[in-house]
């Protein structure tokens, strides 16, 4: 154990009022969280790896939908009562679901205590400027910024409650003695330099002589909460031990719940240096056979003094307003100091009849235990099943102590109870021994089970991995026509059924899905008329970018998902996605999408018959290459066909020889830029000279539909629709498209042969300045930037094609 401890540690954050003590309590535990974040919008549709959802509310429809280990611990919680039979109100659902909220949009403060912001600090700017003479202030940072361990790192100092609970004080003090009393002046310029501490570039306020006893009371609040701002942790205390001890304070009764807090605050710190020893030491060996990190003695001295204060505040009948603060500090203080008492205590309350108003704190309690090496109980053993990404950090602990399958299949014929059935199902595969047992068990339970929807995935996945597909598409179809279903777990049984196709037409019936939502652009929801908003952390107006399609003006838009796209790009051949792409059962968009992937495809490998059977389909998306794909389509040339090729790939960048899922190239097709997936910059580094396609087979997809489902999902295999004579053609295809260099040697080598002899044709110039200005965003070294800007200048110069390239680019493989 550490013997000593420093009381420097950065704070939580002051709460000057009872409603901010409440939510000052929400951790016990680091409140730091690592900046992070993408900035390319992505469309979620339901399957693939470390699905997300930023929005519980499309998860939790009137049916359960299927459980999965990337929803939260609020989502999977709520699952667990419901079938147990346990009643889940509106307002359950709604704190639970809420609390989620406050977790995943708090401003990237997942570890720490995520509290939604709402714009107090607004008010009490606005309400400050009604004292004469008070100078307007810029927006106040609630959070403060600091490095640590490479990192950029943002700690919340000031909450809400400390703006609301200022701005109710200045109004009494206005009332009282009017805005332009100098003692009221005073008080604002005090409270101005506390807030300004949550910036750290403030100071603590004078004490003051000449002064009326409650403006003394005032100011030496004020000293006290900006000393706990600076994290000046002992003097904090002493200071809040004699407001407490003054009777005559209108502060007292606070400042005794605020002992208690900032003795809290110094055990934080004692366990943060604590916790970078055990850290340090348990790097140096095996972590996952290390014991807990004990509680240090200074740590666990504090909190014992601290819970002393808050039980006696329980005892005074004239703290009434502060119960409900001290006692939920207390069951956050119980997670430390009585860790096994507490966690059954807590699962009790999770399990009663009626839940409390502190339910999802008390769940994230509950966790945390589980997660520091407390046996877990059948409540913690479900729940280690389904490990939900954003608290491995917790649950480490957890998730190495799970039940084994025995001991699932154990308990589920010990207890019978719909919660074991579904893990036991969930953990079953082909070759169990007791798979006959759990599907008959699964087989009786009702459709309006909320079990259901999980149970019939699960039913549905063995039997496809039994290859008995018109079973499993029977049991779909079945299931799929099930009313009050979430658009998340219609998707995952669509993806399920697309596995069973027969035919061409059940596989493309199946392979477009819903969008669920844009991941990393806020205000987006499952209806695509709802209004798109930038990205919080990107510069780029993503919505300028999204808004050119047009089926996001339209509710509901269907796009390809993972599965989809590979199964397109591995196993269909080039006739058979040019049949795909004349088939009449698609969106706009999705013809759109596919023509022109076929198109690029067809160029790339000469196989100018399918470029003919698709020429119709492009001018119909593309009208504006209608001249250049008809003297494609007529010429005989194969010259000529190359550098007709190569100009309308230039013309289209967006345009790739494979198939993306979701989005893929954002920017208009027509548009060269730096983003999205390029086929035509070539290879980064000289690592990857099969080019960008063959990397995208060398994923790992296995279990791509739901991996979170459970620890044997579905594969995305070759349709059973198509021949061996075809999957085969369709790896020779894309061999060959792997070894096609970038546009720079492609497309330079083709219209660089064709200028040499057909100087005159109108169609160069613009090709010539298309090539060159790729060589800005290609991967690719060579001088082909360089000679096509030279032979635009040397033989075209009055065009308005070189007026545009005044520039050539130095082409560079940006990973050396």
């Amino acid at each position: 154990m550490i013997p000593f401890c420093r009381t420097h540690h950065r704070s939580f954050g002051l709460f000057h009022g009872v409603a901010a003590a409440l939510l000052t309590i929400v951790v016990l535990a680091s409140s730091t969280a690592f900046a992070s974040g993408s900035t390319w919008p992505e469309a979620l549709l339901a399957t693939g790896e470390g699905w997300d959802p930023k929005r519980p509310d499309l998860q939790d429809s009137i049916r359960p939908g299927i459980l999965r280990g990337d929803q939260s611990i609020y989502h999977r919680f709520i699952f667990y009562r419901r079938l147990l039979g346990l009643p889940v109100t509106a307002e359950d659902r709604d704190r639970l679901l809420w609390r989620f909220k406050e977790v995943k949009q708090g401003e990237d403060h997942q570890d720490g205590p995520e509290v939604k912001f709402t714009g107090a600090d607004k008010i009490w700017r606005e309400s400050r400027l009604a004292v004469p003479g008070a100078q307007e202030l810029p927006p106040l940072d609630p959070f403060r910024k600091y490095r640590a361990y490479d990192n950029d790192v943002v700690d919340p100092i000031c909450f809400d409650d400390a703006y609301r609970t200022a701005t109710t004080t200045l109004n009494q003090r206005i009332a009282r003695k009017g805005a332009d009393h100098p003692e009221v002046r005073e008080w604002l310029r005090g409270q101005d330099q506390v807030f300004a501490n949550c910036e750290g570039s403030g100071r603590i306020p004078e004490l003051l002589t000449n002064a009326s006893e409650d403006l003394k009371a005032d100011r030496a609040y004020q000293r006290a909460a900006a000393l706990y701002y600076q994290n000046r942790l002992d003097e904090a205390l002493v200071a809040f031990r004699e407001i407490a001890a003054d009777p005559a304070s209108p502060w007292h009764r606070l400042a005794v719940y605020l002992q208690a807090r900032t003795l809290v605050q110094q055990a934080l710190a004692c366990l943060q240096e604590a916790r970078v020893h055990f850290e340090i030491r348990r790097d140096m060996n095996d972590w996952r056979h290390e014991p807990p990190m004990p509680l240090p003695d200074a740590a666990r001295r504090r909190m014992e003094e601290a819970r002393r204060i808050l039980f006696d505040l329980l005892k005074d009948p004239e703290q009434t307003e502060l119960y409900r603060a001290a006692r939920l500090m207390i069951n956050r203080i119980d997670v430390q100091l009585n860790p096994v008492e507490q966690a059954d205590a807590l699962e009790r309350r999770l399990l009663a009849q009626k839940l409390s108003d502190e339910a999802p704190i008390e769940l994230e309690d509950f966790i945390i235990l589980m997660g520091r090496g407390k046996n877990p109980s059948c409540l913690g053993q479900w729940m280690s099943l389904f490990v939900s990404k954003e608290y491995d950090h917790d649950i480490e602990a957890m998730v190495e102590r799970r039940p084994t399958s025995e001991e699932v299949l154990n308990r589920w014929r010990r207890d019978k109870t719909l919660p074991w059935l579904v893990a036991a199902l969930v953990i079953t595969k082909v070759g169990d021994a007791w798979l006959p047992e759990i599907v008959a068990a699964a087989e009786q339970i009702s459709d309006d089970s909320p079990a259901a929807l999980t149970l019939g995935w699960h039913r549905a996945r063995l039997l496809i991995q039994q290859n008995r597909p018109s079973e499993a598409r029977n049991l779909l179809d079945h299931l799929l026509a099930l009313k009050n279903m979430d658009q998340i777990s219609r998707n995952l049984l669509t993806a399920a059924r697309m596995t069973t196709a027969r035919s061409l037409t059940e596989w493309l019936k199946d392979a477009p899905r819903t969008l669920i939502y844009i991941d990393f652009i806020e205000g987006w929801s499952e209806k695509a008329d709802a209004p798109i908003t930038d990205s919080r952390w990107s510069k780029v107006d993503w919505r300028k970018e999204l808004l050119k399609r047009k089926e996001l003006h339209s509710p509901n838009p269907r796009y390809f998902d993972e599965d989809a796209s590979i199964s397109l790009n591995r196993d269909f051949p080039l006739d058979r996605l040019v049949e795909i792409v004349r088939h009449n059962s698609f969106e706009a968009h999705l013809r759109r999408d596919l023509a022109l992937g076929a198109w690029t495809r067809a160029v790339i490998l000469e196989r100018y018959d399918a470029v003919n059977r698709l020429a119709p389909e492009m001018k119909r998306h593309f009208p504006e290459l209608a001249e250049p794909i008809d003297r494609l389509t007529q010429t005989t040339d194969d010259k000529e066909r190359n550098f007709l090729a190569a100009y309308l790939a230039l013309k289209m960048p967006g345009g790739r020889p494979f198939f993306d899922s979701g989005f893929g190239y954002l920017y208009s097709p027509d548009k060269i830029g730096s983003n999205g997936g390029r086929w035509w910059s070539g290879p980064r580094k000289k690592r990857e000279q099969d080019g960008w396609i063959e990397e995208m087979f060398r994923r790992n997809h296995k279990d791509l539909l739901c991996n979170s489902c459970g620890p044997h999902g579905l594969t995305v295999d070759p349709p059973a629709l198509l021949t061996t004579e075809e999957r085969q053609q369709a790896k020779r295809e894309n061999e060959r498209l792997s070894n096609t260099p970038g546009i720079l040697a492609w497309g330079g080598a083709r219209i660089f042969a064709w200028e040499k002899e057909h100087r005159r044709d109108p169609l160069l110039p613009e090709a010539l300045h298309h090539l060159t200005k790729c060589g800005r965003y290609s991967f690719q070294t060579g001088d082909a930037s360089r000679i096509a800007w030279k032979l635009l200048h040397d033989h075209y110069p009055k065009t308005s094609w070189a007026k545009k390239t005044p520039y050539w680019y130095e082409n560079k493989d940006w990973g050396e």
